[in-house]
C-alpha cells in the first residue's frame, strides 16, 4: 500500500508523489522558495510542487498564494477533490449574488 501525504491523494515516495528531490532533503536555500516551486510546475512535476507547497502551508495555512498553486497542482494531478477542497479554504464563504 502507498503512503498518502496528508490530507491529499498524492502519493508519497512515488514518481507522482516524489520522495526525494530539493525540498525533501532541505536543500533549497533562503529565499529561492518561489523560484523552486514554479521551476517544479514549469517542468509539470506537480506532484512535488504540492508537496513542497504543503510543506510551507504548515508554517504559512492562510497563504493565499500557496494555496492557489496548491490548488493548481491538484487540478493538473486530476485530484479534483483536493482541488476544490483547496479553492474552498481560499474562499470560505459563497459570494452572494444580488
Amino acid at each position: 500500500m502507498t503512503a498518502m501525504a496528508p490530507g491529499t491523494a498524492v502519493p508519497i515516495g512515488t514518481a507522482m508523489g516524489g520522495g526525494g528531490g530539493l525540498f525533501a532533503q532541505n536543500q533549497i536555500p533562503e529565499g529561492n522558495h518561489t523560484a523552486v516551486i514554479y521551476g517544479l510546475i514549469l517542468e509539470q512535476k506537480y506532484g512535488e510542487a504540492a508537496r513542497l507547497l504543503q510543506l510551507e502551508l504548515q508554517n504559512f495555512p492562510r497563504s493565499r498564494a500557496a494555496l492557489s498553486l496548491l490548488g493548481f497542482c491538484f487540478y493538473y494531478l486530476q485530484d479534483f477533490a483536493s482541488a476544490v477542497m483547496t479553492c474552498v479554504t481560499l474562499w470560505p464563504t459563497p459570494a452572494r449574488v444580488l
